[in-house]
């Protein structure tokens, strides 16, 4: 089995079986915290670890990827706090659980994973045309997984009602695609 996680706020983990077919997706676990309005989940990255550890114990024996990203150059500390911290229960998530682990920068999945045809573009401000690399993610994923409907949440009737795909879900099982692509070829 090959696993790709994706990192960040919206993370997510999704398992391919080795034919490259998706069998298990789950959005990172967050704990619910009590504001005095409303019970949510909060905005802030608060892991449930104990849940993240639970579920990659499911995960043994399967070849595993962590998305590696850095800083984002111009997006808020908190931002990049929270991917350094979603980063970080990944990795130690899966050493808790006896799973060996890889990184990848998403250059170099992408790289592996798109193909020309994937590839949409924009124009940015300044008038320069440019890849839009969430609309190619999803792109890519419908190619490689054509049946899979993407829109998930935790909850089985918000994913009825959602009408976007669940970009970590997307970026995810693009990541165990190329976990799939490399280990194939050692």
């Amino acid at each position: 089995m090959y696993v790709g996680m994706d990192v960040g706020k919206e993370g997510a983990i999704v398992e391919l079986t080795k034919h490259g077919q998706i069998i298990t997706q789950h959005v990172i676990p967050l704990k619910e915290v009590k504001s005095k309005k409303r019970t949510k989940k909060t905005p802030d990255l608060i892991i449930d670890l104990d849940a993240l550890c639970e579920l990659l114990h499911t995960y043994r024996g399967s070849k595993v990827i962590i998305e590696d990203v850095h800083s984002i150059f111009g997006s808020a500390a908190g931002s990049n706090f929270g991917l350094a911290e979603s980063f970080m229960a990944l990795k130690m998530g899966c050493t808790c659980a006896g799973l060996s682990w890889s990184l990848a920068t998403p250059k170099a999945w992408q790289k592996a994973v798109w193909i020309p045809s994937d590839i949409v573009t924009t124009v940015n401000k300044s008038g320069k045309m440019v890849t839009d690399t969430k609309a190619t993610r999803l792109k890519a994923a419908v190619r490689l997984f054509d049946d899979h409907d993407f829109r998930f949440s935790d909850d089985e009737e918000k994913t009825r009602r959602k009408r976007v795909p669940n970009d970590g879900i997307v970026d995810a099982a693009l990541i165990a695609y190329y976990c799939m692509l490399i280990n194939e070829t050692k």
